[in-house]
């Protein structure tokens, strides 16, 4: 779900630097590359977030003096 949210965001990511440079042909690369960029970076990144706020759960900040 994440990673469809993601392309998403990239896709719109894309339209916006389209309408910025008014060209055409900057659609035409950006919004593939910035659905690809996102579906791809999307799991790594939520899992990269998970499992650090897990260390940080389980990690006992009293016993560390």
């Amino acid at each position: 779900m994440k990673s469809i949210l993601f392309a998403i965001f990239g896709g719109f990511f894309g339209i916006l630097l389209a309408r910025i440079t008014k060209s055409p042909e900057v659609f035409f690369w950006t919004v593939p590359i910035g659905i690809l960029l996102g579906y791809y970076f999307a799991n790594p990144l939520w899992r990269f977030t998970k499992s650090i706020f897990k260390i940080l759960k389980n990690t006992n900040f009293k016993q560390a003096k």
